[in-house]
């Protein structure tokens, strides 16, 4: 069985009529038919039947059909995985990430661009559940998310920070700006936001039960469904919230914003890297993973890959 019979076989059976793919193929009837009957020789079975509108998949053609699609489908894949490893200092990224997680992000991004300034980055901020639906549906590359419960077998994670989470807050709330930690006692008087209830990766709860049992009444005003809402409520001086130490990062030029810990109190929130190892990931995308993980030294650049 030659390869070339296989194509001229799919053709047939593609088109039903030998006329039409003889065209599709640039050739003349003859060879196709030559090779179609050669094929059904070698297999000892009938592949067509002929009709007056044209042909007709036999049993044993719709399995070969079937099968020879295959093959050509995982022959596209081959060639289009060797074409991107030629190219993998190109390329597109898809990124998503939940806000607390840009500042490391954008870190690494930067030097990920230093060294790839031909790589595209498209960066998503969105909530965790959506993030993971995309990812899912192969919308998303890569995701970063706090506090990640791992949900199917297929997803590769990897805790890439650990940031503790604090006090953030403005200078003008605070009772001892002098002190570099702050007593749950201290707190009552601050006015302090917090995620809404029913979100999975509300940073304040453990705060709030350690309070109750230090029997501390928090004086809690506002309640949002984001976190940027809360860190424009912070940066603003109207409230304080207990959020992981590098959201200040995304303040910039905020000189009287700043992370305090609560004496007694160390909680940390991890930020996990997730993606989909069971689905093709293009070399850049490969490239970012390793950087991310630290494996192993970024390859240097050549003008060989901008040729």
């Amino acid at each position: 069985m030659l390869f070339k019979q296989l194509l001229y076989f799919t053709t047939v059976a593609e088109t039903l009529n030998i006329s039409a793919a003889a065209k599709k193929l640039f050739i003349s009837q003859p060879p196709i038919s030559r090779q179609i009957i050669l094929l059904e020789k070698e297999l000892g079975v009938k592949l067509f039947i002929r009709k007056n509108k044209g042909l007709e998949l036999t049993a044993p053609g719709i399995i070969l059909y079937r099968q020879s699609k295959d093959l050509f489908t995982n022959l596209d894949s081959i060639l289009a995985n060797v074409k991107d490893e030629a190219t993998s200092f190109r390329g597109t990224i898809k990124i998503g990430t939940t806000y607390s997680g840009t500042p490391f992000l954008i870190k690494k991004l930067k030097a990920f661009k230093a060294k790839y300034p031909e790589v595209n980055i498209n960066l998503r901020t969105d909530t965790p559940n959506v993030l993971l639906d995309e990812l899912e549906q192969g919308n998303l590359s890569i995701i970063f998310l706090r506090n990640f419960i791992h949900t199917t077998s297929t997803l590769t994670e990897v805790t890439v920070a650990d940031d503790p989470i604090q006090l953030i807050i403005s200078k003008n709330l605070d009772p001892y700006p002098s002190r570099p930690t702050l007593r749950c006692q201290d707190l009552k008087n601050i006015p302090l936001c917090t995620l809404r209830p029913d979100d999975a990766w509300n940073y304040s709860d453990f705060y709030l039960d350690e309070c109750r049992k230090k029997k501390v009444e928090l004086h809690i005003i506002y309640e949002c469904d984001d976190t940027p809402s809360i860190m424009q409520l912070i940066a603003n001086g109207m409230a304080a919230s207990f959020l992981p130490q590098a959201l200040v990062d995304t303040m910039p030029g905020q000189s009287k914003l700043y992370a305090k810990a609560i004496s007694g109190i160390n909680l940390s929130s991890p930020l996990t890297m997730v993606y989909d190892n069971s689905a093709y990931l293009p070399s850049c995308v490969r490239l970012f993973i390793r950087m991310i993980r630290g494996s192993a030294e970024l390859p240097a650049l050549s003008n060989k890959h901008f040729e």
